[in-house]
């Protein structure tokens, strides 16, 4: 089942940016990405490492 274009956009939340909006194939990735990046960031002395 394929959604339409009106479930595709009514499926995104209210609070969602409008870049995740507009870019609805990559920002939701590249928002996972950062929001991974952030949570695995370590403090190493005062340089901020994220893997």
């Amino acid at each position: 089942m394929t959604p339409s274009p009106e479930t595709a956009s009514t499926a995104v939340p209210a609070s969602a940016p409008a870049a995740r909006i507009r870019g609805i194939g990559s920002a939701p990735r590249l928002a996972a990405q950062s929001h991974w990046s952030v949570n695995q960031c370590t403090s190493n002395g005062t340089v901020k490492v994220c893997q």
